[in-house]
């Protein structure tokens, strides 16, 4: 993938100064499309990885906006080896999955503060991700539901992990963790996003980057389990699975997150 960035006032500094910095939060899928811009533009670009960020327990467990707040001062740090103002200084936020959540978040609450010249959103649950409402009865009938493909499942996924999901039901029933609280469906912190994406980004180009699985049950299955599991048992567990991750029947999703989330379709 290639990206051809341009801005209408190209910043001008000394000879060593990159021209523009892209800011990457949460790299993992997106690092290819880092690469690509790397190699395409070379010094004149400066690579801020804010990535490190989501391996830090307690930034999780903030809410968006401390969380949007010190990727902000991160940023401002960054900046500052190459004696720049942060106020002129084009930068490109590319945010993977919550990342695209800070990143839109840190675009509306400190566009004044950064030149902020684009948005790139990457498999980001900017409508909420409808799993974190799951109850422990919820989980248990998921369960039920798919009983006869859970014992073929390579359970050393998450997804597979039954008493993984009946703990992050208990932990997000008893334990208040604002972090995980702010991506619910209809939360403050969402209901922001939509507004700055739907509304307030008019001069802020937005890029969203989504992705489904079409058959989510042949990623998941062991060798011997792909090859002799009745294709009913496979169809019926993509069914009860796509329920479960979007509260609707037959919608597409990315394994966490709806597709109507990571493009904010109604």
């Amino acid at each position: 993938m290639f990206l051809i960035l341009t801005f209408d006032a190209p910043y001008v500094c000394a000879q060593s100064c990159p021209s523009f910095a892209v800011v990457v939060v949460n790299n993992f899928i997106a690092k290819p499309v880092v690469n690509s811009i790397a190699t395409q533009f070379g010094s004149k670009v400066a690579i801020i990885e804010a990535s490190n960020l989501y391996w830090q327990i307690q930034y999780n467990l903030k809410s968006l906006d401390s969380q949007s707040k010190k990727l902000y001062t991160y940023i401002l740090r960054k900046l500052r080896k190459y004696t720049v103002n942060p106020k002129t200084f084009p930068l490109v936020l590319i945010g993977e999955s919550k990342g695209g959540v800070t990143s839109c978040l840190l675009a509306k609450q400190y566009n004044d503060k950064l030149n902020i010249q684009a948005i790139i959103t990457l498999f980001a649950p900017l409508n909420g991700a409808p799993i974190l409402k799951r109850s422990s009865n919820e989980i248990q009938m998921f369960i039920a539901h798919t009983k006869a493909y859970m014992k073929h499942i390579n359970y050393c996924l998450p997804i597979g992990n039954v008493w993984y999901l009946k703990g992050l039901a208990w932990l997000l029933k008893k334990i208040k963790i604002s972090g995980l609280n702010d991506l619910l469906p209809n939360s403050r912190c969402i209901k922001q996003i939509e507004n700055f994406i739907h509304s307030d980004a008019h001069t802020i180009p937005c890029l969203l980057i989504a992705g489904y699985y079409d058959n989510l049950g042949k990623y998941l299955l062991n060798k011997a389990a792909s090859v002799n599991l009745p294709m009913q048992v496979i169809q019926s567990f993509n069914d009860a699975y796509g329920q479960f991750i979007t509260e609707k029947q037959a919608v597409y999703h990315d394994g966490l997150i709806p597709l109507s989330s990571q493009l904010l379709w109604v």
